[in-house]
């Protein structure tokens, strides 16, 4: 119990937070607090269960949806949205394919795609939180040039995703007092719907980049959208791991009943 009652004071920093400097990647203004009353509140709000080890299991959406929000904040705010894509040369079904001046958009609607679950192994003195994402609109532009049957149209075409979703797991050791981002995996690349301009636009150019774009262009995409979700989430998490030790002065000496 008082494992959960560490992390979620913990995770608490993330809603603490005032003024974030996206350049320095410093939090100022950080606030830290580890009371009772926080404690009771907090494990009051959400469902819980015990598990085979006799840990605790908990399902923390409201909790969650609050996290998602400054992400949203801090997305914009750091440029993650829009963001630059870059240029794609392939030759594709017999055709030469350049796409430049490439941007996406959409970072910032981030959100919950599911149960956010945190789970306590007290076998282990762990902390596993599960948080399933969604990205409900992504859009990707690029400029074009395709080759094909001696023809060359130039041109522009706009991608929308719709419902990206990605699972992240973070886990918080006791032993150590530090967090650790465990896996970021895409689960569902989502529907695309495309719209191209341009001039000399007939039916193989199309297809083509149709085709090109669910093959090729948009697991590129999700590979972008995954490193972003990477790295935000680790510069969290070593934020946490900081304010964690400047607090204890270090983790290794810090002692918590469990």
């Amino acid at each position: 119990m008082k494992a959960l009652v560490f992390l979620a004071s913990v995770l608490s920093l993330s809603v603490a937070i005032e003024i974030f400097d996206v350049n320095s990647l410093n939090i100022e203004n950080l606030e830290f607090e580890i009371e009772e009353s926080f404690v009771y509140e907090f494990l009051e709000k959400y469902d819980q269960e015990v598990t085979d080890d006799s840990g605790i299991v908990a399902i923390v959406n409201e909790y969650a949806d609050k996290i998602f929000k400054n992400i949203e904040v801090f997305a914009v705010k750091s440029h993650l949205d829009p963001l630059n894509l870059t240029d794609v040369e392939n030759d594709f079904l017999g055709s030469s394919i350049n796409l430049t001046n490439g941007h996406l958009d959409g970072i910032s609607t981030i959100d919950r795609a599911d149960d956010v679950v945190i789970t306590y192994h007290s076998s282990e003195k762990t902390l596993e939180i599960y948080l399933p994402i969604v990205f409900s609109n992504l859009n990707f532009t690029y400029d074009y040039h395709v080759i094909i049957l001696l023809i060359g149209p130039k041109g522009s075409i706009v991608g929308k995703i719709r419902d990206f979703t990605m699972d992240l797991k973070l886990l918080f050791d006791f032993n150590t007092y530090h967090a650790t981002v465990e896996s970021v995996q895409t689960t569902n690349t989502g529907h695309v719907s495309l719209t191209f301009h341009g001039n000399g636009i007939v039916d193989i150019v199309v297809n083509t980049l149709s085709e090109f774009v669910t093959a090729i262009l948009q697991p590129l995409v999700g590979l972008v959208v995954e490193d972003v979700v990477k790295d935000v989430a680790n510069l969290v998490i070593d934020t946490v791991n900081n304010a964690i030790d400047s607090i204890f002065g270090t983790s290794s000496t810090t002692d918590i009943d469990f």
